[in-house]
């Protein structure tokens, strides 16, 4: 077990408001190895949530150098109670993600994400269950799915081009680094499913994407976030343009997707105006 996660049963034990403690995250995904990065996401179960004070609760493992809290409606679904959440940087790399919930949330919060389990209760023997990531897959796109992730790359492209054409650099980069490079990593991350029959992880925002890239579409993938001047970050748009235009051909053959007849056009008209522009 965790060092800092046996501190946190430990205060639970120690304290009798808390009932239960719950654990989320990459520390229960077997697939994901632990390093001195690694968040400790846990929940602590109370049926008294406003005797938890977090003045005497952070100084059990160091000292924050920052922190954040949230009072959470639904967090865990619409059935779900208001949680309160601490997001706690110490020294070092430690982080710790508490929330304070309600006991009676605590059957919802295990339906929610096959990555929860209940690690300690008071006054029982607990087994933790054996977890998975399978909730948090993207799954395999349906035709509109792949549809309206293609518009919007298309669409939103053309606001790169302008943002070029006007010289506007902020604009452009975070007209594509908002929307138009997510579609291509969506498109990206799909392919992976559909090979996996649907049972992939992207992660948040992706960072388990790129393991699953050869090495050629890494490194195509990794030039659209050169962005330091415009002629840069036209050639991003380029590469991404090609990208997607390789992505979608593989997409098609091995989910048989009908690539909408409008792309082969759109694209000819964003190469066009970006030949307009000067390198």
């Amino acid at each position: 077990m965790h060092p800092t996660l046996e501190k946190l049963i430990q205060y639970a034990k120690d304290h009798d408001f808390i009932e239960a403690v719950g654990t989320e995250g990459s520390i229960n995904n077997a697939k994901i190895h632990s390093d001195p990065w690694q968040d400790i996401d846990v929940t602590y179960f109370s049926t008294d949530l406003q005797r938890f004070r977090f003045q005497d609760w952070w100084p059990k493992f160091g000292t924050p150098t920052i922190w954040q809290h949230f009072a959470n409606n639904h967090l865990f679904g619409k059935a779900t109670k208001p949680w309160n959440t601490y997001l706690v940087r110490f020294d070092h790399h430690q982080r710790i993600d508490l929330k304070i919930a309600p006991l009676s949330d605590l059957p919802t919060y295990l339906r929610a994400d096959s990555l929860n389990t209940i690690v300690w209760r008071r006054g029982q023997q607990v087994t933790p269950r054996q977890t998975s990531a399978k909730t948090h897959f993207i799954g395999i796109p349906t035709q509109s799915d792949f549809e309206n992730s293609l518009n919007e790359f298309y669409w939103t492209a053309g606001n790169v081009v302008k943002g070029l054409a006007r010289h506007n650099l902020i604009y452009a980069n975070e007209t594509n680094n908002q929307t138009v490079r997510p579609q291509l990593l969506r498109m990206l991350a799909w392919r992976v499913s559909i090979k996996r029959k649907g049972q992939f992880d992207a992660g948040a925002n992706y960072k388990f994407l790129a393991n699953c890239l050869s090495n050629q579409q890494q490194i195509d993938l990794f030039k659209t976030y050169r962005q330091d001047t415009l002629a840069q970050t036209k050639a991003s748009l380029l590469d991404e343009i090609q990208l997607m235009r390789v992505t979608l051909s593989s997409l098609s053959t091995l989910k048989a997707l009908q690539i909408p007849a409008y792309v082969s056009q759109a694209e000819s008209q964003l190469l066009s105006w970006l030949q307009e522009l000067p390198d």
